[in-house]
């Protein structure tokens, strides 16, 4: 037993310039390939929470096709054109998305009576008007509405409350534009919004200069602010409420139906995946997805060059090392007949070679990976670049896979000289 420890020793002693090649070639390649990953990672990292952030929301808008129909009879709505609670939740329950926010129109005929002797004291003027309402949730229009008071009414609405509503700056402009100096009104300025805020006016659900629907609802509207979030000529209510007065009036689902949703993605791959899983629904789908495809491009392009230069790095160091190990175990083809005349074993022979390149590829990995801890720092402040940060990624699994990668190598490296010794060289000849 000890002669073998002996020998085993004498074994990873010897070739000793060719030893040094081949641990250098380990560090050197084990260094520079984590090194490559590790700037791979940070700018990916870098992609994900600060360049993709950056651009506007990644935000798909989901609609349903129009049913087809002749005149007044509608057909079987076909797959696609209702927008319903049962798809909101197979959309929420796709890999990638973070929330929905969907829209629903009140589907009832609604009226207005707006007293603008109470806006304006110098004017006299009191007129009912037909209205659309659209149903927004709170998550996108919060910023909207002016104070927490207000944001607490629009949260907490229930029936016989005052119902908060939001004027769509595309409805103001159309008042400011047309409406105004068609019939000598004020136009309504940015100073005036403000001024705006809290009054009230009667909103009637159920009744409209076309169709009265019995049991109609007379709610006293409360103005919460203006808004650019709903490009719209309808006032802006509360979810809660447009179901609510759907299911009052129409029934049938009307309460569980939308116009559109806007789904929020949690990055610009799942913008991609999410747009063409819900477009092979059958829905009409909306969304910035060219821009998507570019950050997606640039990131797979510098991967791909990062990847490139890994294994040119790691090809050459292989070639080295392969190099190096045939000629050394070659050359010491004499020593090990003379093991082999002396009753030693091929297995053995086998195993004294493999255990010293092993140790020479764990110990140069070791090396290297510590390298990579200690220098990577140093070369991050040297090449700083505007806003990109280079980060040390501290994975276990990623220490552990370069180590064995590194034992690994030589030990491979050793195979077609091992071939030879093996069915030639260390024959009893």
């Amino acid at each position: 037993m000890i002669q073998r420890i002996f020998l085993t020793l004498k074994e990873i002693l010897s070739q000793r310039f060719i030893s040094v090649i081949v641990f250098f070639s380990i560090i050197v390649a084990v260094f520079c390939v984590g090194a490559f990953q590790i700037v791979g990672n940070s700018f990916n990292h870098y992609i994900q929470e600060k360049f993709a952030t950056t651009i506007p929301p990644n935000f798909i808008k989901v609609t349903p096709k129009p049913s087809g129909g002749i005149g007044l009879i509608q057909l079987k709505k076909g797959e696609g054109s209702v927008l319903s609670d049962a798809y909101l939740a197979k959309i929420q329950n796709l890999p990638g998305v973070k929330e929905i926010h969907p829209y629903m129109s009140v589907q009832v005929p609604i009226q207005a009576i707006i007293d603008l002797g109470k806006l304006f004291p110098l004017l006299n003027i009191r007129y009912r008007t037909d209205l659309v309402c659209i149903g927004a949730p709170y998550s996108m229009i919060k910023s909207d509405i002016q104070g927490k008071d207000y944001q607490k009414k629009w949260l907490n609405w229930k029936v016989g409350s005052p119902l908060p509503i939001l004027v769509p700056n595309v409805l103001l402009d159309a008042y400011n534009q047309g409406m105004a100096d068609a019939n000598g009104l004020p136009k309504i300025s940015k100073d005036l919004q403000k001024m705006l805020i809290g009054a009230h006016a009667q909103i009637f659900f159920g009744q409209s200069s076309f169709k009265t629907i019995p049991g109609f609802m007379v709610e006293t509207g409360e103005l919460v602010g203006f808004t650019e979030n709903v490009p719209s000529l309808a006032l802006v209510i509360p979810l809660g409420a447009a179901r609510f007065y759907n299911g009052k009036f129409r029934g049938q689902d009307s309460d569980k139906e939308y116009i559109y949703c806007f789904v929020e993605v949690k990055d610009h791959d799942a913008v991609l995946t999410v747009s063409d899983k819900v477009k092979s629904w059958g829905f009409i789908v909306e969304t910035e997805k060219s821009l998507s495809l570019e950050i997606q491009s640039l990131r797979n392009n510098v991967n791909m060059v990062i990847w490139a230069l890994q294994w040119v790095i790691l090809g050459m160091s292989i070639i080295a090392i392969a190099f190096s190990t045939v000629i050394a175990t070659l050359n010491r083809t004499e020593y090990y007949r003379i093991l082999r005349v002396l009753g030693a074993s091929k297995a053995f022979i086998t195993f004294t070679i493999v255990i010293k390149y092993a140790l020479i590829g764990w110990l140069g990995a070791t090396l290297g990976m510590f390298l990579i801890g200690n220098l990577i720092d140093e070369i991050a402040k040297v090449a700083k670049f505007s806003g990109f940060e280079l980060k040390l990624i501290t994975d276990k699994g990623m220490i552990t896979q370069y180590i064995l990668g590194g034992t690994l190598i030589p030990v491979v490296s050793t195979v077609p000289a091992l071939l030879k010794l093996y069915f030639k060289g260390l024959n009893r000849d």
